[in-house]
C-alpha cells in the first residue's frame, strides 16, 4: 500500500443534507485515510442538529470539525472560508450529495507535491441519476484529456476550460489558490452562481497548471435535473439581474487583477480576452443539451479519442478481457466502488426530497 499524504483537509460543503453527508463521512471513515475533515455547514435548525449529533457520536474516531455558518451563507463564501481555516498545503472540497473516493486523494496530493507548477490535480467525475425505471444510470462527459490543462502559457489553459468543462472545485487543490480564488469570487459574484464560478476556475488556471488523471473519483448525483439545464437556469438568472452589467464589468476588472498580478502578459484586451472565452463557452457546452451531437463538443471529444477510449474501456463501458491494460483491476474495482456508493446517495437524497 502506497503512504498516505497526509497534508490534505478535506472540506465538506454542507446544506440541509444531512443524510448524503453521512454517507460521505462514512465512505471517508472507510478509507481508512487520515485526513482533517471540515463541514461547513449552513443548514437549517433541524438539519443542524442533526450534523451536530453525528460528529458528537464520531469524537475520537476521526478528525471531523463542524463550522456553523448562517442558513443563507453561500457556497463560493463558504468555500472562502474553509480555505481560511485550513492549515495544510492542499484541500479537497466536495458538495454534499455526491459519492466520492478518498482512497485516490493520497495519489492527487502527491501529484502536486511533486509538482510545483501545478494548482490543481483531478480526477475523473461521473454523473450518475436514477431513470424512469428505479434504476440508477451514469453518464460520462468528456472533461479534456490528462494534459489539456497543462500548457505554460495560463491563457491557453483558461481557453481550454471555457471548451472542456469540468467542475474544477472538486480537484484537490492548493490551499493558497484556493483561498484567493474564492475570495476574489465572492466579491464579484456573492451568490456564486454563473460569473462566480468561472471566476474561481480562472483564477486557479492561472495560479498554475491543473492535472487530469483518469482513475475516477467522484460521482455527481444528477437528482434536480441535468447539467445543461442548471447552468442554463443560472445564466439566465445571472444575465437577466438588474445588476448584471456592474457584476459583469467587475468580473472582468477581477480578470484583469489577476493577470497582472501573475505577470501573464495577455495579447488581446481584457474584453476581448473575455468576450472569447464567454462566446467558446456558451457555444460548445452551456446551450447545446447532453442527448444530442453539438459540432465543437464532438470535436473537443475527438481530440483525445485515444486516451479517452482507453479510459473507457477500462472502467465505462464493458467487462471484456482487457488484458493489455495493467491496471484495468484498480479501475474497475474504483468504479464499481463509487457506484455503489452513489446508488446509496441518490436513495438518501430521495427520501430526504419533499412530497
Amino acid at each position: 500500500m502506497e503512504e498516505q499524504m497526509n497534508d490534505v483537509t478535506i472540506v465538506l460543503n454542507s446544506h440541509n443534507r444531512p443524510a448524503s453527508l453521512k454517507l460521505m463521512i462514512e465512505s471517508i471513515a472507510e478509507a481508512g485515510v487520515a485526513f482533517p475533515v471540515l463541514v461547513v455547514d449552513s443548514s437549517n435548525p433541524r438539519a443542524r442538529r442533526e450534523i451536530q449529533d453525528y460528529a458528537a457520536a464520531l469524537a475520537g474516531k476521526i478528525d471531523l470539525r463542524v463550522m456553523e455558518l448562517p442558513e443563507p451563507t453561500s457556497p463560493v463564501l463558504k468555500h472562502a472560508m474553509a480555505a481560511d481555516e485550513t492549515k495544510t498545503e492542499f484541500i479537497q472540497i466536495y458538495a454534499d450529495d455526491g459519492a466520492i473516493l478518498p482512497e485516490t486523494i493520497s495519489e492527487r496530493a502527491r501529484f502536486l507535491s511533486e509538482n510545483a507548477e501545478y494548482s490543481c490535480c483531478i480526477g475523473r467525475q461521473i454523473y450518475v441519476a436514477i431513470n424512469d425505471n428505479k434504476e440508477a444510470e451514469f453518464w460520462y462527459e468528456h472533461q479534456g484529456s490528462e494534459d489539456t490543462f497543462s500548457a505554460s502559457d495560463p491563457l491557453v489553459r483558461v481557453i481550454k476550460l471555457m471548451t472542456n468543462w469540468i467542475n474544477l472545485a472538486y480537484g484537490t487543490m492548493r490551499t493558497a489558490a484556493v483561498r484567493r480564488a474564492y475570495h476574489a469570487a465572492f466579491k464579484v459574484d456573492p451568490k456564486g452562481a454563473f460569473l462566480g464560478e468561472r471566476l474561481a476556475y480562472i483564477h486557479i488556471l492561472l495560479h498554475g497548471k491543473a492535472k487530469l488523471l483518469s482513475s475516477p473519483a467522484l460521482a455527481l448525483s444528477q437528482h434536480k435535473g441535468t447539467i445543461s439545464h442548471e447552468i442554463s437556469g443560472d445564466l439566465r438568472k445571472t444575465i437577466f439581474a438588474s445588476d448584471f452589467s456592474t457584476r459583469f464589468d467587475a468580473f472582468m476588472d477581477a480578470i484583469a487583477a489577476e493577470l497582472a498580478y501573475h505577470e501573464v502578459a495577455s495579447p488581446w484586451a481584457v474584453e476581448d480576452l473575455v468576450n472569447q472565452m464567454i462566446t467558446a463557452h456558451l457555444s460548445c457546452w452551456v446551450l447545446p443539451g447532453n442527448s444530442w451531437r453539438h459540432p465543437r463538443k464532438t470535436q473537443a471529444l475527438e481530440e483525445s479519442r485515444t486516451e479517452l477510449e482507453a479510459f473507457l474501456a477500462t472502467v465505462m463501458v464493458d467487462r471484456q478481457e482487457n488484458a493489455d491494460i495493467g491496471d484495468v483491476s484498480d479501475y474497475q474495482a474504483k468504479f464499481e466502488i463509487l457506484l455503489e456508493r452513489s446508488v446509496r446517495t441518490l436513495a438518501a437524497l430521495a427520501r430526504m426530497a419533499p412530497s
